[in-house]
């Protein structure tokens, strides 16, 4: 007997373009995972883990072979939403922009800290 599917999972704008890039059968697995495993669950929490540190610090990560899904549990709507979906390899990095030159960044980064240098007061010295 199936269960009744208790959560909705819905899939941001990024998360689809990241499942698109994975391919149609992998895609097809993990949603598949998700509303056939995790949707019907009353505590999803049970089979993710929680993201401790980094960029995604609060969200939770469910496994699905060796792809990841990082999605946000919302108790209150009773929905989540997944954010991310890559490569177990490649789930946890941060999206830089990628710049053709590296001293790009470099520079770009030394103008902003002239910017502040020129705000900058020592502490005590202001009237």
């Amino acid at each position: 007997m199936r269960s009744k599917k208790v959560w909705d999972i819905e899939y941001t704008p990024e998360a689809e373009k990241q499942l698109d890039k994975l391919g149609t059968s992998v895609k097809a697995r993990i949603k598949r995972y998700l509303e056939t495993k995790v949707a019907p669950l009353e505590n999803p929490r049970k089979e993710a883990s929680k993201l401790k540190v980094g960029k995604y610090a609060g969200y939770w990560r469910f496994r699905v072979g060796k792809y990841r899904a990082i999605c946000d549990i919302h108790d209150k709507s009773v929905r989540i939403v997944v954010i991310r979906a890559a490569k177990r390899d490649e789930a946890y990095r941060l999206d830089l922009p990628r710049v053709s030159d590296p001293w790009t960044l470099v520079i770009r980064i030394s103008d902003l800290a002239d910017e502040f240098e020129e705000e900058v007061v020592p502490h005590g010295t202001r009237g």
